[in-house]
């Protein structure tokens, strides 16, 4: 185990800026396991079907009229029903429409066709 120095009133800044580099590249170190592996935590919490409608900012209603449908997806165990955060924003990203550049460029290939 590493010895442990006292640090005098004068080294405080240094130490302090040396505790906040090494906090910072633990931080970088552990975003880059979380990114790698796919931990992050939005993806591990299941949610409720109310906690899914405010995160859509929707009512209730409208998201179980979207599961009836078949537009959202949903996991279910006896009468409680689940969500993830990171399926629910894959399912708003579903739903992009793109700039008018970007559609006058798709109407441009498939004309070219």
């Amino acid at each position: 185990m590493e010895e442990r120095k006292e640090i005098n009133f004068e080294d405080t800044e240094v130490a302090l800026g040396c505790v906040l580099s090494e906090l910072a590249e633990i931080r970088e170190k552990l975003d880059f396991i979380v990114t790698r592996l796919g931990f992050d935590t939005i993806q591990l919490k299941p949610i409720s079907l109310e906690q899914a409608a405010d995160f859509l900012s929707i009512s209730e209603r409208n998201l179980r009229k979207l599961m009836n449908e078949g537009e959202i997806a949903y996991y279910k165990r006896g009468t409680k029903v689940y969500f993830f955060e990171k399926e629910l924003l894959e399912w708003i990203k579903d739903g992009r429409i793109g700039t008018i550049i970007e559609r006058m460029r798709n109407l441009n290939r498939r004309n070219k066709r």
